[in-house]
């Protein structure tokens, strides 16, 4: 699961874990998908069109992929050696806000 969320939070993107065999969190992500999309929807709406530019130019995933990839396995070595999690990565588990 670690690694789910790892990876999740190294492209900005958002992890739940569900299993559809017992229907675990399975509602969960198709509320979270909905609210997603349309906290993206708002958030366009409220931008104007050169800030709607700014937010696609810097919300590439590709931006500084082989950084992010470094830093995020360097975490997670220190992570293992401390046995701490850190609490950023608490957000990508959030399906409620950006």
């Amino acid at each position: 699961m670690n690694n789910g969320k790892y990876t999740a939070y190294s492209y900005h993107a958002k992890f739940i874990e569900i299993s559809v065999g017992i229907n675990h969190n399975v509602d969960e992500l198709l509320v979270g998908v909905l609210h997603q999309i349309r906290l993206k929807r708002k958030s366009f709406n409220h931008a104007t069109a050169g800030d709607t530019e700014k937010i696609l130019k810097s919300n590439h995933w590709y931006k500084s992929k082989s950084m992010m990839r470094a830093s995020v396995k360097a975490h997670r070595v220190l992570t293992w050696l401390f046995k701490k999690e850190d609490n950023k990565f608490k957000n990508c588990e959030n399906l409620h806000v950006l």
